[in-house]
């Protein structure tokens, strides 16, 4: 099934979905794909132009495949201490593909002579090979905690969000009812005597918000109390007054 699919998805990804049954239909799968001579593709591909495109696209492909390739063994040989390897390896054409499965080719011995370093390459391969069972084995178990944690944080500002619906009821509910207490309030009734509205009444509320809030200085003290006496001065001499015309008028 791999197969196919490498087949197929090269022949697309080099704009020739128009060959992917022909290649399906000649049993065409990745090695031969990879190893396909001219002969092979001229009879794949009767017109001249797309088949002149595919062997340029090939080309290219496996040169990339090839520098890939040396890549990894130089870079594994040097890694592991076996650098006088690496001429070796390119002369008998190894490979990555070759070089992962060499364990199992048992050509050691012609390919490395010494016993030194073939044993060392053979302990570093059989460990790098186990490294990579051991990854691919893990990958599910590695999953599944992420994804639960993911799960646990998106869940969090959902949380939040209905702790803040919840919540803002109430508040809406608090203003409201602040609002409708406000609106109860009765307005004040005018009296007979304008000057009732005069500033006394203000300066005992002011003085009362200060006296909370602050101790009095002296001098506020002695200003506030002669309020308080010329309110009650006032109060005597208006009742006085409306007990005179009263009086007069009778």
């Amino acid at each position: 099934m791999e197969t196919p699919d490498f087949v197929q998805e090269k022949l697309t990804e080099w704009g020739f979905n128009d060959l992917v049954q022909r290649f399906e239909d000649e049993g065409i799968d990745k090695e031969i794909f990879l190893n396909l001579e001219d002969t092979n593709i001229n009879v794949l591909i009767p017109k001249i132009g797309p088949r002149v495109k595919f062997k340029q696209r090939l080309k290219e492909y496996l040169q990339w495949k090839s520098m890939e390739t040396c890549h990894f063994v130089q870079d594994k040989l040097t890694e592991w201490n076996l650098s006088e390897l690496i001429y070796r390896f390119e002369d008998e054409g190894i490979d990555k593909e070759t070089f992962l499965i060499l364990e199992e080719s048992g050509n050691f011995k012609v390919l490395i002579p010494k016993i030194g370093p073939r044993v060392k390459f053979r302990k570093k391969l059989r460990e790098y090979l186990q490294a990579l069972k051991r990854k691919h084995a893990d990958t599910p178990e590695m999953i599944d905690p992420e994804n639960d944690t993911n799960s646990d944080q998106e869940d969090i500002p959902e949380l939040a969000l209905k702790r803040k619906h919840a919540d803002t009821p109430e508040i809406m509910d608090t203003e409201i009812d602040t609002n409708s207490d406000q609106d109860d309030i009765p307005e004040l009734e005018p009296t007979i005597f304008p000057w009732h509205f005069e500033s006394p009444s203000t300066s005992d509320t002011d003085r009362d918000n200060e006296m909370s809030e602050e101790p009095m200085s002296n001098s506020n003290s002695s200003t506030g109390l002669l309020a308080v006496i010329l309110f009650i001065l006032r109060h005597h001499l208006t009742v006085a007054v409306e007990s005179t015309l009263r009086n007069l008028g009778m």
